[in-house]
């Protein structure tokens, strides 16, 4: 999908406007690609590239909206970056005005992934893929986080053989399973969070 510009190249944010409006939660990523790891042969890079990313410039937005629709947004011409600054602080301000939560964030892709996507090569079910791989990691980091620290803290010395042995289960459940179970602690999180913060 081609990001909505004015004649004169001015980047339109109204469909913007209209996801964070409509949407409670959201996750916007600003994608650049990453030219520091891998291996690959620098002197073959585009200088224009280059001077893009060092100036803070992105090449595209991919967007997951709470019922779970993917958007990926591009200039027409895929060679060209544009400044993220004035979406990012208008998604910041709706959301702070709205009591909504926006995953604002930079994201950096492999070069592979970035000619795919310029090529136009499955770009949204690469951007599928790779949302689900983010996600993935990240609900499997939060779980393991807590049960390390369980581990590791005196309190549960008692305890340690049975957090073993479900770190051991958890770290063989897929995905669903894992969002099934973060669903279910996040509320009791959330009270015990409130009811500890403000008891006093």
């Amino acid at each position: 999908m081609f990001l909505p510009e004015t004649p004169t190249g001015v980047i339109d944010l109204t469909i913007f406007k209209e996801i964070a409006e409509y949407n409670q939660n959201a996750i916007f990523l600003f994608m650049k690609p990453n030219i520091m790891g891998g291996s690959f042969d620098r002197s073959v890079l585009d200088k224009r590239l280059i001077r893009s990313i060092r100036q803070g410039l992105i090449f595209g937005l991919l967007i997951e909206d709470s019922d779970d629709n993917i958007f990926l947004f591009l200039k027409k011409n895929k060679d060209i970056f544009f400044e993220p600054e004035q979406i990012k602080d208008m998604l910041r301000e709706i959301a702070s005005k709205g009591n909504k939560y926006f995953e604002i964030d930079d994201m950096r892709i492999s070069l592979k992934l970035y000619e795919n996507i310029k090529n136009g090569s499955n770009e949204i079910k690469e951007m599928k893929s790779f949302l689900f791989r983010r996600k993935s990691t990240e609900i499997r980091l939060f779980i393991m986080r807590i049960i390390n620290s369980i581990l590791s803290h005196p309190a549960m010395i008692n305890d340690y053989d049975t957090y073993r042995r479900i770190k051991d289960i958890v770290e063989q459940k897929d995905y669903k399973e894992l969002k099934l179970l973060v669903d279910k602690l996040i509320p009791q999180f959330a009270e015990i969070l409130k009811n500890e913060v403000l008891k006093n």
